[in-house]
């Protein structure tokens, strides 16, 4: 009488697991540029509902955390990880290795939103959308076949960009101010940190001379970048940003608050304020702001009004100095207004000392030949 002493290979679970297993390594090789633009996009979106406060203690905390790492997985990216697998028996090492793009693409989501965010709020729309626009070209770009075989590059250009978002939003905080001095401070401090990256890349890894001088050359473009970026006026003035700004018949002061004079424009809920100005002998022209500046900041921000002439060309007539304070959680309050103008098309600019603007509005003055009494004023708290 025959032993049956066979199992069935479906019914073994060592080989059933390591099928399991298999079937996942082949997944993931098969959709590893998936894999990293889902864990790209999840760190975006993770910042996106975590980011505080760019002065708070934590929010600091939790944004140093994502460049320690980021910079991290940028080193063990260089490594040869064929190499690190057949030499390292440990299977959390090996893990690591195995999803360090994914890792990557985690952090520099994360640091991108941050930098996208506070960019959003400090900048005008089309500078906004310049320079994301162009990150998120360098991000399709990585999706593209000729490109991965120089991933290392590309994670270079990311993280670099990151590094130096990082320092334009942290350090003019340690100096209370903007300004270019500030500025290039903040770049070099970026720079320091992108070539400690580069330096333990070379110290740690097998990558040769060659690459190192590719990498280093990268970082010096996109420093160039920025330095054009600036000198071209596209740059913000991280970490400043408005959160209101609106034009007003009237705005005074009483008791600490501010108290903000406009007609009634129910339909016309677009408008920020009276951007239709009626106005009328003796009237004064208001713009109101309420602009976010770190704790510890103490600086001047200037209103610039302009008019349109004749041929369409936007010419200064008043450039109107205000000092602010930071720390406000609703931010800083201040206003500037005209007694003297001409009917027409107007703007203000909002800008630091050198002139990078903040925040714009533009207004149209117009000849009221109605009767006041029937368009009465309203009065709301600023």
């Amino acid at each position: 009488m025959s032993q049956m002493t066979d199992q069935h290979p479906s019914l073994d679970p060592s080989k059933g697991s390591r099928s399991r297993l298999d079937r996942f390594k082949e997944y993931y090789q098969s959709h590893e540029a998936w894999f990293s633009s889902s864990f790209f996009t999840l760190g975006f979106l993770f910042d996106v509902f975590t980011l505080g406060r760019i002065d708070d203690f934590w929010n600091f905390v939790s944004i140093g955390a994502f460049v320690f790492f980021a910079v991290v997985f940028y080193v063990i990216n260089a490594f040869d990880d064929t190499k690190v697998q057949e030499s390292s028996r440990n299977k959390v090492k090996q893990w690591i290795f195995r999803f360090r793009s994914e890792a990557f693409h985690f952090f520099i989501g994360g640091l991108l939103s941050m930098f996208s965010i506070f960019l959003f709020k400090s900048s005008s729309f089309w500078s906004f959308l310049l320079i994301f626009g162009l990150v998120f070209a360098l991000f399709l770009a990585n999706e593209l076949r000729w490109i991965q075989t120089k991933k290392l590059y590309v994670k270079s250009i990311f993280l670099q960009i990151c590094l130096i978002g990082f320092s334009l939003c942290t350090v003019p905080q340690l100096f209370g101010r903007v300004g270019t001095d500030v500025f290039v401070v903040s770049l070099l401090v970026g720079l320091v940190f992108s070539f400690f990256g580069v330096w333990c890349v070379k110290l740690f890894s097998d990558q040769s001379r060659s690459v190192i001088q590719k990498l280093i050359w990268l970082h010096g473009v996109v420093i160039l970048f920025f330095f054009a970026c600036y000198f071209f006026r596209i740059l913000p003035p991280l970490p400043l940003s408005i959160q209101e700004v609106g034009i007003y018949h009237n705005v005074e002061k009483q008791d600490g608050k501010y108290l903000l004079s406009h007609e009634h424009s129910r339909f016309k809920f677009w408008l920020k304020g009276d951007q239709n100005f009626y106005a009328t002998s003796g009237d004064r022209v208001y713009v109101f702001i309420r602009l976010f500046a770190p704790k510890g900041f103490s600086d001047k921000i200037y209103f610039r009004w302009q008019f349109r002439d004749q041929k369409g060309d936007w010419q200064t007539s008043d450039r109107v100095a205000v000092g602010i304070k930071g720390g406000r959680g609703k931010g800083f309050r201040g206003y500037s207004y005209k007694s003297n103008y001409s009917y027409g098309r107007w703007r203000v600019l909002v800008e630091t000392h050198n002139s990078l603007e903040i925040g714009r509005i533009n207004l149209e003055i117009i000849d009221d030949v109605r009767e006041r009494e029937k368009k009465p004023l309203h009065v709301r708290e600023g």
